[in-house]
């Protein structure tokens, strides 16, 4: 209730009150009653009009609200729209930019280079394969330094005994201690190379024989047939069984008595 009818109310109450002692009982009623009537009429229209103003007012406060958020994203949208726009643009000049036929060169070069990178990688891993490899075989390979007193002949290098003379069988064994073999040749090349560094005159025993069957002549060093042979007018020919050993002299081959002394000749190596 508002301070104005709070006062009218209290001036009714004291008018009404007065009234009262100066009417008789019966009048009272009815006059009270049309009095506070009136007042109350009065405070209920007073309320309603408060209670209308202030509804009135809530419903504008919303309605500004509502169009402020409506404002607020449609001014987004007004946004997004913009730059979507400015997007596209963008992307149509970059697409103006590239020449006509130029995407397409770049997609072929990128697989190409995507070929080649594969190959590089397969070529890669062949290699490792390999040098793996020849590492393997490298570190089975025994590096033998060459004997004291050997020289190199043609491809290989030998020790031509000229000092002493002895058996086929002492030979074999003193040039296993200088670290080699008995000798045999590989090749005509070879054998000339070293019939032009020893005596023409002199006889020397070599590593081939055959020993172990009869006119199947044996590399002593490697243990198969002999590679090279050049035997003199007759040869082979056995007198007896010790002509088992073959020897060279004046620039031919015969096979000779084994129990016989001679200069001999060394090779370095195993093979042959």
């Amino acid at each position: 209730m508002s301070g104005l009818a709070a006062v009218l109310l209290h001036l009714l109450i004291v008018s009404t009150w007065q009234g009262s002692l100066s009417r008789p009982n019966e009048d009272c009623d009815r006059y009270c009653f049309s009095t506070m009537r009136t007042v109350m009429d009065h405070v209920v229209a007073n309320n309603e009009e408060k209670s209308t103003c202030k509804s009135a007012n809530d419903s504008l406060a919303l309605q500004e609200a509502i169009s402020s958020v409506k404002a607020s994203l449609e001014s987004k949208d007004v946004k997004l729209d913009r730059l979507q726009s400015q997007l596209i643009a963008t992307q149509e000049s970059i697409q103006k930019l590239i020449p006509q036929g130029l995407q397409e060169k770049l997609s072929r070069t990128e697989s190409q280079l995507n070929d080649l990178e594969n190959k590089l990688q397969s070529m890669q891993s062949q290699m490792d394969s390999h040098l793996t490899a020849i590492k393997a075989t490298l570190s089975k390979l025994e590096v033998k330094s060459i004997p004291q007193g050997f020289e190199r002949i043609g491809q290989r290098y030998f020790y031509i005994q000229e000092n002493k003379k002895e058996n086929w069988v002492d030979a074999q064994d003193t040039c296993r201690r200088m670290g080699g073999h008995l000798a045999s040749i590989q090749n005509k090349e070879e054998f000339d190379a070293i019939v032009d560094r020893i005596d023409r005159d002199g006889a020397y025993f070599l590593g081939i024989n055959d020993r172990a069957q009869k006119d199947r002549f044996l590399s002593r060093a490697s243990g198969t047939t002999a590679s090279f042979l050049k035997w003199r007018v007759g040869e082979p020919s056995h007198s007896n069984d010790q002509e088992r050993c073959v020897t060279v002299a004046s620039g031919d081959m015969y096979v000779g008595n084994c129990s016989y002394e001679k200069r001999f000749i060394c090779q370095s190596d195993d093979n042959i």
